[in-house]
């Protein structure tokens, strides 16, 4: 579904759940993009093989720092933050190929390579993210003409909100993205409220004494 769609459909379910209940368009947004981080983050941590498909790639341009002469890209949208090497960004390449392989490193790893000669010998280009910005090591001047392929884990309000533009998360996620939905917006289905009171309510089973 797209943005739009998870939007008006987390509206009508929770609308079945609680007539009574009644949520801004931007406070649901707010909360499928609180989910989808969630999400992001167990597909890492759980189903890493299905991370892949979550990535959207972009055309990216490369530039050079005036002062420093370092290559770099500016991110082309906003990522969820994954805990490692290169966070929300799942590949770098060229626009013509696989010639060069892009490695993710720390920053302070490209710095320490930078200007030796193995820099300019390997077929391997490093690329470091701080901030919004991407930087490179063993970057040519072909590769910086032509610019980078880079496909990212974007957040979920980057994606268009009226255009056909399907949010990734695959039919047999849905419905625990849904209850991830529904504890934010602390909307809670009859059914587990009525376990809740029946446990609640149910009578103490006093346990026999024994006599000393």
């Amino acid at each position: 579904m797209t943005r739009r769609q998870w939007i008006d459909y987390t509206k009508e379910f929770v609308g079945k759940i609680d007539p009574t209940r009644q949520f801004h368009q931007n406070m649901v947004n707010n909360a499928l993009s609180l989910a989808y981080e969630n999400f992001v983050y167990d597909t890492y941590k759980y189903r890493i093989h299905e991370l892949d498909s979550m990535g959207k790639e972009y055309a990216v341009s490369v530039a050079q720092d005036g002062t420093s002469a370092r290559y770099y890209s500016n991110l082309p949208c906003s990522i969820i933050e994954i805990d490692k090497v290169g966070s929300g960004i799942l590949e770098v390449s060229t626009t013509t190929g696989y010639s060069y392989s892009f490695v993710p490193m720390y920053l302070q790893e490209i710095k320490r390579i930078s200007g030796l000669e193995v820099e300019a010998m390997t077929d391997e280009i490093g690329y470091a993210l701080v901030g919004e910005k991407i930087y490179y090591s063993s970057m040519t001047t072909a590769i910086q003409s032509a610019g980078v392929r880079m496909t990212v884990v974007q957040q979920f309000s980057e994606y268009a909100l009226d255009l056909d533009e399907s949010i990734p998360i695959p039919k047999s996620q849905s419905e625990r993205f849904m209850e991830t939905v529904l504890n934010v917006l602390n909307v809670v289905r009859p059914e587990l409220l009525l376990n809740n009171n029946t446990n609640t309510n149910a009578p103490r089973t006093e346990q026999p004494r024994q006599d000393k």
